[in-house]
């Protein structure tokens, strides 16, 4: 039973991952802010997930040093989620679909 609220939890922890980008970067109010990043992420939902997956592991391993590498990942982080978010607004906008246009893909 407990399964049933933790799956949910995930999926809307990481669909508003980019609401506060949007309301910085976009100026628009919370829960539009909150809509836009949900849209967004589950469109490319498989592509955030890995980003995700791969900034936990990135995070857990620089803690071990007694937290010290946390100065270190923690802004790479952020900086890399700020990347991934222009990266999918510009797909979004030219109409052109993220896996086709990132220079990782080529």
């Amino acid at each position: 039973g407990l399964l049933l609220f933790v799956l949910p939890g995930i999926y809307l922890a990481l669909a508003y991952a980019f609401s506060v980008l949007f309301v910085i970067r976009e100026g628009l109010g919370p829960w539009q802010a909150m809509e836009e990043s949900r849209r967004i992420i589950t469109a490319h939902f498989m592509d955030y997930l890995v980003f995700a997956v791969l900034a936990l592991i990135v995070n857990v391993v620089a803690a071990i040093p007694f937290g010290l590498g946390l100065f270190v990942s923690i802004p790479v982080t952020l900086a890399a989620q700020y990347a991934l978010f222009v990266e999918l607004r510009h797909a979004e906008r030219e109409g052109d679909d993220f896996a086709a246009t990132s220079e990782l893909a080529q």
